[in-house]
């Protein structure tokens, strides 16, 4: 397995420490901008991080002297810049000046008896921080340990394909995370009829979606891979193919999950994302030394097919209106 950290790892990581505030940065604006359901400058504004790491990988072909430093440092510098263009919209929302929609006219004046502690935001915001930890571990944890267990090849081949698969996941994520989450918060309170009519229509809408999306996939990827990639990428392809089962699996349990971002049930969600990637993690640590990358892909289609079954189990278990069963 050779050393733990190389040096040049080492460099690249502290290169990237940056992104954490630009992420931060994102997150916190986009979340400003979809309260206010300001869709079209959300857009436009979570396009600022891609746009900037494109034109970081366009310079860099450009160079003769491209290295992975080069690009780490250029996206240290992308998400410096984006966090100093949200300091304005913080402020903003430090100061409380915010254009909520759905939630009638603001008060007056609030009282210090409905201004949260810092122990009652840590009760409510703690699931959604460790749901936002949960995640990447449990997408990412087949390249990580295809490095270590398998080769530095295998894990930039995998990391190729879960690149095309984190493209094609940005459309259930977007409609749910982006457009109808603060709607869906407000719904779940105001409107459960309503909330409930969505849910059920969301379920059939993304299974369909991800099964065409899924056999789409399968079916295109032995032409685009090599000429998006090359021939020395031709094993992406095999990858590809398993890792299409996972479309409609996560399109449904992005749909199935929604259930379970509102009011306290986001800590089942939790413990559902944390079974999940144990899960990821040992039947990756059990297939990779054996089935090498095609062991990860399936790894990875089990995992899938877990979470989706622990969010269904969880959302049997809420209540709801007698005619929205």
């Amino acid at each position: 397995m050779g050393d733990a950290v190389d040096d040049e790892t080492r460099l690249t990581l502290l290169l990237l420490v940056p992104v954490i505030a630009g992420v931060f940065a994102v997150d916190l604006v986009g979340s400003k901008l979809r309260l206010e359901e300001r869709h079209g400058a959300l857009a436009g504004w979570q396009l600022l991080m891609p746009a900037g790491r494109l034109a970081v990988a366009a310079t860099l072909l450009a160079l003769p002297i491209a290295s992975a430093q080069g690009a780490a440092l250029g996206y240290g510098l992308v998400a410096l810049l984006i966090a100093g263009l949200a300091l304005p919209q913080l402020i903003a929302m430090q100061r409380g000046r915010m254009d909520l929609k759905g939630h009638g006219a603001r008060p007056a004046a609030l009282t210090f008896d409905s201004t949260p502690g810092a122990m009652q935001l840590w009760s409510s915001a703690w699931a959604y921080g460790v749901a936002a930890v949960l995640y990447p571990v449990f997408f990412q944890v087949s390249t990580v340990l295809l490095k270590y267990l398998g080769s530095n090849a295998q894990a930039g081949h995998y990391g190729v394909a879960l690149a095309v698969m984190t493209a094609i996941y940005l459309f259930p994520a977007t409609i749910y995370q982006k457009f109808l989450l603060s709607r869906l918060h407000r719904w779940a309170v105001h409107d459960k009829q309503r909330f409930w009519r969505v849910y059920r229509l969301g379920n059939l809408s993304m299974l369909a979606m991800g099964v065409i999306v899924g056999a789409l996939l399968a079916a295109v990827s032995p032409w685009v891979v090599p000429l998006a990639f090359g021939p020395a990428f031709a094993d992406v392809v095999g990858l590809l193919t398993i890792l299409a089962v996972c479309v409609p699996i996560r399109f449904l349990s992005t749909a199935v999950g929604s259930a379970l971002l509102t009011e306290h049930h986001m800590r089942y969600r939790v413990a559902a994302m944390l079974v999940a990637t144990l899960v990821a993690v040992a039947l990756n640590w059990a297939a990779i030394p054996r089935w090498g990358q095609t062991g990860a892909a399936w790894a990875t289609v089990i995992a899938e097919a877990v979470l989706l079954l622990a969010m269904w189990l969880g959302t049997r278990r809420l209540p709801r209106p007698e005619n929205a069963a």
